[in-house]
């Protein structure tokens, strides 16, 4: 399971990488092909943190990625 959604008061109230560098990602398997038409994103409540730049990626096997 993952902490990453939006609106969570729990916690800090985000989700954060372990790592604090341009490698981490955040995947998400809908289960089937589906159309994803808009990505949100939200910083940290308890704090000036947020993301400034992402690339949306997609697989239809998981091994094979395509940037958007």
């Amino acid at each position: 399971t993952s902490k990453g959604r939006l609106h969570s008061q729990e916690g800090a109230g985000a989700w954060c990488s372990a790592q604090n560098n341009n490698q981490q990602w955040l995947q998400v398997d809908v289960g089937a092909e589906t159309i994803v038409d808009g990505v949100i994103t939200q910083g940290r409540a308890a704090g000036s943190q947020w993301v400034t730049s992402y690339k949306l990626r997609f697989s239809r096997d998981g091994s094979t990625w395509s940037t958007y």
